[in-house]
């Protein structure tokens, strides 16, 4: 077997040499699923497209009153811990967005923090304090990002379920900045 095509590839198989023209300018190389011979294949999805990273500049704090959504769904309330105007990509790509902070209750009471896109709640998690005790939020959110137009992202303190006073960025519930205050990092990953 001989090469006569620019670009073309010479693998030596079970019966001798063989020739594999060569692929187009978006394929790698890979072996075949028996692992006896190379082809070239669609290169793989779900590389990141990019990666946003926010920290939050202070103390956030919000005693709203949040029993009230109990059986229904979140409001389109609280207060911005931290923001971030986000253009998707791609209309199909996988919004991934973690956020985290310390999280202080200033009485005996559960705290709500969210993610939100827009005024839609992503996630939202309960963090459980006890007259000033420290509590801590993480979160995860993903969705199909559905356009390429900015969204702004945030991280909220929603308040508590008995409206007492919660403070992202605070060790405690007494208002007492403590550095650092929290993050919101966010990927847009390919379907």
């Amino acid at each position: 077997t001989t090469l006569t095509t620019e670009g073309d590839i010479l693998y030596r198989d079970g019966s001798g040499l063989q020739r594999l023209a060569k692929g187009s300018a978006t394929q790698i190389l890979q072996m075949n699923s028996g692992a006896t011979a190379p082809e070239w294949t669609a290169k793989p999805e779900g590389k990141t497209l990019q990666i946003v990273r926010a920290d939050a500049t202070g103390n956030t704090t919000d005693s709203s009153s949040t029993s009230s959504w109990a059986g229904g769904t979140i409001a389109d309330d609280g207060t911005a811990h931290i923001t971030i105007s986000f253009t998707p990509v791609s209309a199909t790509s996988i919004i991934v967005v973690h956020a985290t902070a310390p999280c202080g209750i200033g009485g005996n009471d559960l705290a709500i923090g969210a993610i939100f896109s827009d005024s839609t709640p992503k996630a939202f998690v309960n963090g459980n304090g006890n007259s000033a005790d420290a509590t801590g939020m993480s979160l995860h959110a993903s969705w199909v990002s559905g356009g390429t137009s900015a969204q702004s992202i945030q991280f909220r303190a929603m308040g508590c379920w008995s409206g007492s006073t919660m403070n992202l960025g605070d060790l405690r519930g007494d208002s007492g900045s403590t550095a650092p205050y929290g993050t919101m990092t966010i990927q847009e990953i390919q379907p």
